[in-house]
């Protein structure tokens, strides 16, 4: 579901990790990796709100039983 919605705005690297949050409840969390390079002018942001709301509607469509946190990071960050 979430390569589904992914791929189409050029976004092939992501993570996810399943767990609890900090209030007990069942969670995924969701990493889309960005370039160094990637620009933070108003149509990239556009580009994230977008994959974001499109990530997200297709995990409730499905009733995935847990609660998605959706983050965009850099190569950098994950590793460290």
């Amino acid at each position: 579901m979430v390569k589904q919605a992914a791929e189409p705005e050029g976004f092939r690297l992501f993570e996810l990790r399943f767990g609890d949050d900090s209030t007990g409840d069942a969670a995924v969390w969701i990493s889309f990796f960005l370039g160094p390079s990637y620009p933070t002018n108003a149509p990239s942001i556009q580009v994230l709100n977008r994959l974001r709301h499109a990530v997200l509607a297709k995990l409730f469509a499905h009733k995935i039983g847990r609660v998605p946190y959706i983050r965009f990071r850099t190569r950098q960050e994950a590793a460290g």
